[in-house]
């Protein structure tokens, strides 16, 4: 019996150092698996967002994610920790998308999907409500006689930035003071007299005004009779000059005197317009005539300036709306030099020219004197 419990112990300890010399297999690595992704569609102007998600049997595995193909602008990115996709969309398209998920032990797993995005599609056109017009212009001045047209009507609306505009024939227009000023259906505004008068303007119940306001205004003529320099012919004294009547010249009403609404419509009666053109002439109440003009010479080419001083009277017709007027004025004429050539110039076409001491290049070239009458 001793013997067979001898062998025994022999067998097993043999046996101990036959399995422990055996060699250990390591665990098999197996690679991770994504959960499906399906197709996108999507509206531009949103974020685009997704969270991955991936499976490794392997328990404990570290899983790492990352996009081999994505849109790059802009640029869609994945949160390599978790899987979480986000992507602000801008443009309109179809988009492929690679998603790969790495364990630790470097195998990995890939999934596609596409992502379609649409443009925004337009939302209901607004309810919208007309809160005011707008009339342009505010204010109009006007002489007598004159036509002036209300220049536009503007709807808005409560929705910020939406306008829209009116044909006047749409509205309604009325007039404080007919004697003042009237409109027609077209909003063409008419001055009759001398006055204020306010013209309310309507669409459908929304209002605006326009204050108009009229001086009085006459067409005149006059005839003139001088002893003349006509510097641009070269004449020097001469007999009586007799000429056709000059204007007619439209005057405006100017706190108990007149002026020239327009000088250029009487210097450019006939012939010729001057372009360059312009001055102001008025008469007082007491009837001092003056004023000037600047022009550029059709005959020398070189800067002209006249200055007017006199005394007229203006005598305004039965008609209330033309008149003539009658008196005495000098018109004094400059010429301006900036070169040697121009003085050349006004020598040859001003002779006897004098250069002003008191302004340098100002030469004084000669003055009319006038006598005006009605005929």
């Amino acid at each position: 019996m001793r013997k067979f419990l001898v062998i025994l112990m022999v067998v097993a300890m043999a046996s101990f150092l036959f399995v422990g010399c055996l060699p250990v297999t390591p665990p098999i690595n197996t690679a991770p698996v994504i959960t499906p992704i399906p197709d996108a569609t999507v509206t531009a102007g949103n974020a685009f967002t997704y969270a991955v998600v991936a499976a490794d049997p392997d328990v404990g595995d570290v899983l790492t994610y990352s996009l081999t193909v994505a849109p790059l602008t802009p640029a869609m990115v994945i949160d390599a920790a978790t899987g979480a996709i986000t992507w602000p969309i801008t443009t309109e398209g179809t988009f492929g998308v690679i998603v790969v998920v790495t364990d630790e032990g470097g195998l990995s797993d890939f999934e596609g999907f596409t992502i379609t995005v649409s443009a925004v599609e337009p939302g209901p056109e607004p309810e919208l409500q007309l809160v005011g017009i707008i009339v342009d212009p505010k204010t109009m001045e006007l002489y007598a006689g004159e036509i002036k047209e209300i220049t536009s009507v503007t709807a808005t609306y409560e929705v910020k930035g939406y306008e829209t505009d009116i044909a006047p024939g749409d509205c309604i227009f009325l007039t404080s003071d007919l004697d003042v000023a009237t409109v027609s259906k077209d909003g063409d505004v008419e001055a009759v007299a001398k006055g204020t008068a306010t013209i309310l303007v309507g669409y459908e119940g929304k209002f605006d005004t326009l204050e108009v306001t009229v001086e009085r205004a006459i067409t005149i003529t006059w005839f003139e009779d001088s002893t003349r320099y006509d510097p641009e012919e070269n004449i020097i004294g001469g007999s009586p000059w007799y000429a056709t009547p000059l204007g007619p010249a439209t005057l405006v009403e100017d706190d108990g005197g007149w002026c020239f609404a327009d000088v250029n419509e009487v210097y450019n009666a006939s012939g010729d317009a001057i372009e360059d053109f312009s001055g102001a002439v008025a008469i007082s109440e007491t009837g001092v005539f003056s004023g000037y003009t600047t022009y550029t010479s059709v005959v020398s080419e070189l800067p002209i300036e006249e200055n007017f001083l006199g005394q007229v009277e203006i005598i305004v017709y039965e008609d209330g709306t033309s008149g003539t007027m009658v008196g005495t004025y000098t018109q004094w004429s400059y010429a301006f030099t900036e070169s040697d050539e121009d003085i050349v110039i006004l020598d040859a076409n001003y002779p006897g020219a004098v250069e002003c001491v008191e302004d340098e290049g100002k030469w004084f070239i000669g003055h009319t004197d006038y006598i005006t009458y009605p005929r």
